[in-house]
């Protein structure tokens, strides 16, 4: 019936209109062709162009990641070195001068304290803006335990027991010269330089950075509220790639933006921490999009 149909509809047809029709026809099919090659070839080198700055930008962001990290370390490490020998007790005065001294030099200590192996704080010293708890014990927390059997650690970021702010708990065994474990000295570090490395990176309109913990927690994001909250990402699938130690390039859904993301993504190594620099997908489709409109006005 259809074949019918047109061909009757042709033979009512000129032959001209029908050269004509055949003509069009046939000289769209290589431009769409052409259209379709330069849609791709424009969106490989927006895709080249997101992994030599959106990826580069966030492994650029490892090394002052953990030089943060490894400088406070150290300074926790010499503290547990001059305290080794002394009495582990209230009436020792010198620990007490020696934390009051690192916490006034170096930024991005909430506080820092001296504890007995059950966990009692003996010594305690805070930055001016918080209040101590002398009344904590710390003989449940994972990585007050895991400082007791000899380990340096770091936490995921946490709401402190001993200041009640969000922190990441710092732990150093402190051992006297025969090698034993005598003490523990926990830290809380402060998270307000990894948020100024973080809101550094601004590009676009909606591009910036966010850091997670190694269990893909939020340490420092665009919205405050879900770093003061620790907010739990791990679901996003981004940031599980980051869990798992990877670096590369991705799209994601951003439940902050609302919107499908382009993503350069890595892996803090010895924290287990992610780094990410994300930009809206509509930003790099707007970019493409230009330079095709560019492109076929100057063709």
């Amino acid at each position: 019936m259809i074949v019918e149909f047109l061909k009757k509809r042709f033979q009512s047809q000129p032959v001209v209109r029908i050269m004509l029709t055949v003509i069009v026809f046939t000289s769209l099919i290589p431009v769409s062709f052409l259209g379709y090659k330069l849609y791709h070839v424009a969106w490989d080198n927006a895709w080249r162009e997101i992994t030599e700055k959106h990826q580069l930008l966030a492994e650029n962001l490892t090394p002052s990641v953990s030089l943060y990290i490894n400088d406070r370390k150290q300074m926790v490490k010499i503290l547990a070195a001059e305290v080794a020998d002394l009495p582990v007790s209230k009436s020792s005065k010198i620990p007490k001068a020696l934390i009051r001294h690192i916490l006034s030099s170096i930024s991005g200590f909430h506080s820092i304290s001296w504890t007995d192996l059950q966990g009692k704080i003996i010594h305690s010293q805070f930055s001016e803006q918080y209040h101590p708890h002398f009344d904590v014990n710390l003989s449940l927390n994972k990585t007050f335990i895991n400082a007791t059997k000899g380990e340096w650690g770091i936490s995921n970021l946490v709401t402190s027991p001993i200041s009640g702010e969000p922190a990441l708990l710092m732990t150093q065994p402190v051992t006297n010269n025969e090698g034993e474990i005598t003490s523990v000295l926990i830290a809380e570090l402060d998270t307000f330089v990894i948020e100024e490395l973080r809101a550094n990176i601004k590009f676009g309109i909606g591009g910036h950075s966010a850091f997670v913990d190694e269990n893909g927690r939020a340490i420092a994001h665009p919205n405050p509220d879900w770093a003061a909250e620790a907010k739990d990402l791990s679901h996003i699938d981004v940031i599980q790639k980051m869990m798992a130690g990877k670096t590369g390039v991705t799209e994601f859904y951003s439940p902050f933006i609302k919107e499908n993301m382009v993503v350069g993504y890595t892996s803090v190594p010895g924290l287990g921490w992610g780094i990410m620099v994300p930009q809206p997908k509509s930003e790099v489709e707007k970019q493409v999009n230009d330079l095709l409109f560019a492109q076929s006005q100057w063709d």
